[in-house]
C-alpha cells in the first residue's frame, strides 16, 4: 500500500508543480502539495482502491496457469491444481530418467513465468503480469487525471491536453494523441464573468474556438464521440489541464507526425504487415 501511495503521490506532486505557472498567471494563491490535506486524502483514497484490487486478484480462485497436452491442447488450472500438476509432471519426468531435478525445475519455472493467468468471473483471461501492470497504470492515470482536473478548477483551466505516447492505437492516433482541446463551456462562463480577457464570444464557432489564430475543438464533444474514451478500456493516454494560448504543447506537430509515421510503417511478420501498435499481437502468437 505504501509503495503504491508513494508512486501516486509523486504523480500528484508533479502535476501540482506543473500547474504552478497557471496559478501565477491567474493571480491565484498556490498551495503546495504538502499543505493540501484534501488532495492528500484524495490520492490516498485512489491508492487504497488500487491496493484492494491487488488483494482481490491475489485472493481470487481465478489465478492459475495454462498447460498443454502432448497433442497441443491447452487447458487452465487454478493455483492449487497447478501445484499438483507441476509436481506430478516433475516427479514423473525425473523418475523415468528423462530429466535431472535441476533441468526439470528450470523448465517448470520458465513455464510458470510465461503462463501465469487471471481468469475473471466473466470468463475473460488475462496474463497475470498484464493484470497487475494494467491495474497500476489505471491507478496512475486516475490520479493524474483527477488531480490535474482539480488544479484546473482552482486556477480556471479552459484547456485539456492529451498526453502522447508512441505506437498509439488506430482510434486515438489521429483524434486525441498529443493534442490540445478547449473547454468551451468554461470559456463562455469566463467571458461572461470577466475572467477571460483574450478570448471573445465571436471567437467561438459551435464546438470550436479560435485562439491566437489557431482553432481548438471542444474536448468533451470529441471525447464523447469516441467508442473508447480517453483513459478508459486500457487506453494509455492521460489528460492534464492548462490555459489556451498560454500552455505550450508538450510535443511539436513534427514530433507527433514522425512517431505516427513509424507506427504506421510498422513491420512484416510471416508476409503480413503490422503497425507497431499491433506488435503485441505478434508477441502473443510467439508466446503461444
Amino acid at each position: 500500500m505504501q509503495d503504491i501511495y508513494k508512486i501516486f503521490e509523486e504523480v500528484a506532486k508533479e502535476n501540482k508543480e506543473f500547474a504552478k505557472q497557471f496559478y501565477k498567471y491567474r493571480n491565484i494563491d498556490y498551495i503546495p502539495y504538502n499543505k493540501d490535506i484534501a488532495l492528500q486524502q484524495q490520492v490516498n483514497s485512489i491508492a487504497r482502491l488500487t491496493a484492494e484490487t491487488y488483494a482481490n486478484i491475489s485472493r481470487t480462485s481465478g489465478i492459475g496457469f495454462m498447460f498443454e497436452d502432448k497433442d497441443g491442447t491447452r487447458y487452465f488450472k487454478n493455483l492449487q491444481q497447478s501445484y499438483y500438476e507441476i509436481i506430478d509432471r516433475g516427479i514423473l519426468a525425473i523418475s523415468q530418467g528423462k530429466e535431472t531435478y535441476q533441468t526439470e525445475m528450470r523448465r517448470i519455472m520458465k513455464q510458470l513465468g510465461n503462463s501465469g493467468l487471471v481468469q475473471y468471473e466473466s470468463g475473460y483471461v488475462r496474463r497475470l503480469d498484464s493484470a497487475v501492470r494494467m491495474n497500476l497504470l489505471d491507478g496512475i492515470r486516475q490520479v493524474s487525471n483527477e488531480t490535474s482536473k482539480r488544479y484546473g478548477e482552482e486556477y480556471g483551466s479552459n484547456m485539456v491536453e492529451v498526453t502522447h505516447h508512441i505506437n498509439s492505437a488506430p482510434d486515438h492516433i489521429d483524434t486525441v494523441d498529443g493534442k490540445q482541446f478547449a473547454r468551451i463551456d468554461v470559456i463562455i462562463k469566463q467571458i461572461n464573468n470577466g475572467t477571460e480577457k483574450e478570448i471573445k464570444m465571436e471567437d467561438i464557432n459551435g464546438d470550436k474556438v479560435k485562439v491566437k489564430g489557431k482553432w481548438y475543438q471542444d474536448f468533451d464533444v470529441l471525447n464523447n464521440s469516441l467508442e473508447r474514451q480517453v483513459s478508459t478500456l486500457n487506453c494509455r493516454h492521460r489528460t492534464f489541464e492548462g490555459i489556451l494560448g498560454i500552455s505550450k504543447p508538450q510535443y511539436t506537430q513534427e514530433q507527433l507526425e514522425a512517431d505516427k509515421k513509424r507506427n504506421l510503417e510498422g513491420f512484416y511478420f510471416e508476409d503480413k504487415h503490422y503497425t507497431m501498435y499491433e506488435r503485441r499481437t505478434i508477441t502473443k502468437k510467439v508466446r503461444a
